[in-house]
């Protein structure tokens, strides 16, 4: 997430691990589970991005960027290009995520040859979209979905959101064969930019972009479907590193009447630390290793995060090439950002028959998700 926070008493060097929070120590209580040998097929996967994208140079005139630091934050991030909606407040939140959502949903559903009154459930999950009645069901209602479909809102997890959301989905989808099941993620931050000369704020400027994609599952596929109907969910591992929870957060700012993202300067370093172990309990639990796994959709989360889980993992610029692709040409889009991964390997069409992959998200708390999928 955001901001990057000049106080150095809540540093994250204090926060690494230690004989008590290492990465063995915190496996070393989990149970390992049978691995799992089925799981709903990803049916289908869309996204859908603002209508205007700026590059990084129009933004920082835009903005009226001139510390020469801030200025490398938007330059020399990774990032060429992102869409927002702006001018700031041009646009109700209600409606800049609503048609998000739908188009990212009909483009889902589309691609899983269902329509959206087909779904028996619907999870959004958001970071910035918070409002009641919530998204889900103002999604149902503006699409005229089956109002007795089951809906939950996943709201301020951050970029861990969609990840998090699509394990309870994916069960659900195993538990009731026959009816189609959805996630959308949506994230707009065009609307939530603070610009007061800080750094911290200039980073967040730098980062961030407007952005839903959705994923359908379907838990009727058989073994012998699942090729054709697409990659398959077999497992989730998932971590939460308590003495970091306070690396990533958000807060109120009441001078500027918006959510202040933040974000310290050494979380890198806890993803690089800890990505490696988690991949492995992982792995390991479904009879694999880390050299097992063909294909990597790793959550955008900025060059430095991209980084430490490129060191993290011992991957190599091919096996990120769609995790960096989409903050080149996105931004960090959050919580969706995975899916967005998703969407640009199956365009690609090189996936085989029985190769695995991971899907990997990082965001408050500190926390990494972790899913195996298999095609």
């Amino acid at each position: 997430m955001p901001r990057s926070s000049e106080k150095s008493d809540t540093s994250v060097s204090a926060l690494l691990p230690t004989a008590r929070n290492s990465p063995e120590a915190a496996f070393a209580a989990q149970e390992v589970r049978p691995p799992a040998r089925t799981g709903p097929v990803v049916a289908g996967v869309g996204t859908a991005v603002p209508a205007t994208s700026y590059t990084q140079r129009e933004l920082v005139d835009r903005f009226g960027v001139t510390d020469e630091r801030a200025v490398g934050f938007f330059l020399n991030g990774g990032i060429e290009r992102r869409y927002l909606t702006l001018p700031e407040g041009s646009v109700d939140k209600e409606t800049r995520h609503l048609d998000l959502a739908e188009r990212a949903l009909r483009a889902a559903t589309d691609d899983a040859g269902i329509a959206p009154a087909e779904l028996g459930y619907l999870a959004v999950a958001t970071s910035t979209g918070f409002m009641v009645p919530g998204l889900s069901a103002r999604v149902m209602a503006s699409l005229r979905m089956d109002p007795a479909a089951s809906r939950v809102d996943v709201v301020g997890m951050g970029c861990n959101a969609g990840l998090n959301a699509l394990g309870p989905l994916a069960s659900w989808a195993q538990q009731h064969p026959g009816r189609p099941a959805a996630l959308v993620c949506v994230e707009s931050f065009s609307g939530a930019f603070i610009h007061d000369g800080s750094l911290g704020a200039a980073v967040v400027n730098s980062l961030f972009g407007d952005g839903a994609a959705a994923v359908v599952l379907r838990g009727d596929a058989g073994p012998e479907e699942s090729a054709a109907a697409g990659p398959r969910l077999l497992d989730f591992a998932s971590l939460l590193v308590p003495d970091a929870i306070e690396a990533m957060r958000v807060e109120w700012d009441a001078s500027e009447g918006k959510r202040r993202f933040i974000l310290e300067r050494d979380v890198p370093r806890v993803v690089a630390q800890y990505a490696g172990p988690l991949v492995d309990r992982l792995t390991a639990a479904n009879g694999l290793t880390r050299d097992d796994i063909a294909h990597w959709c790793v959550h955008s989360g900025g060059r430095k995060v991209v980084e430490a889980v490129r060191t993290g993992l011992a991957l190599s610029d091919g096996d990120l090439r769609n995790t960096t692709g989409i903050l080149r040409d996105f931004g960090n889009v959050s919580s969706g950002s995975f899916l967005f991964s998703l969407e640009r390997l199956r365009a690609e069409r090189i996936t085989k028959k029985g190769e695995f992959a991971i899907m990997m998200t990082m965001g408050p708390g500190t926390t990494i998700e972790t899913a195996l999928l298999r095609f």
